[in-house]
């Protein structure tokens, strides 16, 4: 894709850090997962993704 114009969606530290407590209730109830442990995988996600500990895909995979 060289030359094309990218856009770059932060997802892990804009839009997830902006979400509201209902909708990490509903992600919750969605994935059988507490809210609570969807909020520490999702700041896991952040910090290797910043850090470039994590590839692209590895991202997708975890969301």
């Amino acid at each position: 894709m060289k030359g094309r114009p990218q856009i770059v969606l932060d997802i892990a530290g804009v839009l997830l850090s902006n979400m509201s407590l209902t909708c990490w209730k509903d992600m919750s109830e969605e994935t059988n997962l507490s809210a609570e442990s969807l909020k520490v995988h999702f700041a896991g996600i952040k910090r290797k993704l910043w850090t470039g500990m994590m590839r692209e895909g590895e991202f997708w995979q975890s969301l």
